[in-house]
């Protein structure tokens, strides 16, 4: 129930920023399948994504393909560059973490740690 408040709302963001209308009976129902047919193939249940959306929208994007070449390109990461984290030493794992954590936007506030 909650997942499904979420995609509502996201679309409803969404439409807003793009002065656009959506079906929610259409936007619930193809959740809903897609929720049922992923852990069939090992997936998790899924919801509408704000933070992507609204990057599309301000990128300029007309059609759900800006979606589909994300989720492609994710999957292109995850099928060629996976192989390379055993290359990285395990002992520089916190450190590279702690690095990225005070480069944030927001990281001034962890510097003083």
């Amino acid at each position: 129930m909650l997942g499904a408040i979420e995609s509502l709302m996201s679309a409803v963001v969404s439409d807003r920023m793009s002065n656009d209308h959506h079906n929610p009976n259409v936007e619930l129902f193809g959740q809903g399948v897609a929720n049922i047919i992923s852990p069939m193939f090992g997936g998790l249940p899924a919801t509408g994504a704000i933070a992507r959306t609204a990057t599309n929208i301000r990128a300029g994007a007309q059609s759900p393909i800006a979606g589909m070449i994300h989720a492609l390109t994710l999957l292109c990461i995850l099928l060629f560059a996976a192989p390379l984290v055993n290359t990285f030493p395990w002992r520089s794992w916190p450190e590279s973490s702690w690095w990225s954590l005070t480069t944030w936007e927001n990281g001034a506030r962890f510097r003083s740690c």
